[in-house]
């Protein structure tokens, strides 16, 4: 199946792929978001076990949940409003909403995002402006096991909320999300490493990178004793990382930048990052914001792709 966010209609349209020709057939009308795009558009991301899709709405900062049917079909789950308190800390104000029985997370103040493409090929969440300290929904990256969805946000810090998959499908976030690290600045474009023990983090404002420690059930420290020394990672001639991608074995790390290189990066036993050889690689091309994607996939503990 291929799923396409139609930011101008704020819905999805579904396409079922013939694997030896290339063709695609869509699957059924288009299938609403409930959320919108405004002018910032829709990032979308499925879990690995292919049971549920995701679907980061930059105009009203909510992320939608869909069942996905055998034949694509899309059923809608709900959707939550993830936005982080302005004074930074790490609790936040719950409520229930009434329309689809959402759970909505609001802040002290307003804060506002919008869309950028990221890593492995699929568009993903970044900011528009904040206020204060807290931040605003900004990407969406899912663990092999497709039970927990990682939100790095907006924000002066590096901050990331995180949240369980239920078996439903549902968000909930776990105990101290979202977690607020100083180690860098508008931090909003993450990849997890393919072993998924660290959530690599692009710093845009501060033209870093951060390596972040990842617990069994999720919780984030900043990585401070890795062979190649402490978060954050410098990233010689590169300016303002925005997007990330590993390779199959977990060992490089590129991020594409927007003076047109790809910096790139060896990954280190415990996630530090180190430069490689020859880095940057000028792309011949110019672009303000620009994507990548590393190819082969991934590959879970088991063997199966991601």
């Amino acid at each position: 199946m291929l799923f396409v966010a139609n930011s101008g209609s704020n819905n999805i349209s579904v396409f079922k792929i013939d694997t030896d020709t290339g063709a695609l057939t869509l699957v059924a009308a288009p299938f609403s978001t409930g959320g919108s795009a405004g002018t910032f558009g829709i990032s979308l991301a499925a879990t690995p076990n292919g049971r549920y899709l995701y679907a980061a709405n930059g105009g009203s900062g909510t992320i939608s949940a869909f069942g996905i049917a055998s034949n694509g079909t899309l059923t809608s789950i709900g959707s939550t409003l993830v936005e982080a308190r302005l004074d930074g800390s790490k609790s936040l104000a719950q409520r229930e909403v009434p329309r689809r029985g959402s759970t909505a997370f609001r802040p002290r103040g307003h804060v506002q995002n919008r869309l950028k493409w990221g890593a492995h090929g699929r568009p993903r969440l970044t900011f528009l402006r904040r206020r204060g300290c807290g931040g605003a929904a900004a990407d969406v990256e899912i663990n092999c096991k497709s039970n927990l969805l990682f939100d790095p946000q907006n924000s002066f810090m590096t901050t990331v909320a995180v949240f369980t998959i239920a078996s439903n499908g549902a968000l909930a976030q776990i105990t101290g999300s979202p977690f607020n690290l100083t180690s860098g600045s508008n931090s909003n474009a993450g990849v997890l490493s393919p072993d998924n023990r660290h959530l690599l983090i692009s710093n845009q404002f501060s033209n870093t990178l951060t390596s972040l420690d990842v617990a069994s059930g999720g919780s984030l420290t900043v990585e401070t004793d890795s062979p190649s020394g402490p978060s954050p990672f410098a990233n010689p001639g590169g300016v303002t990382p925005l997007s990330l991608g590993t390779n199959r074995e977990g060992k490089l790390l590129y991020a594409s930048n927007s003076n047109g290189v790809v910096t790139g990066f060896h990954i280190d036993s415990d996630g530090g990052l180190s430069q490689v050889t020859g880095s940057p690689f000028p792309t011949g091309g110019t672009g303000s914001r620009p994507s990548l994607t590393v190819f082969p996939a991934h590959e879970d503990e088991g063997g199966a792709t991601k």
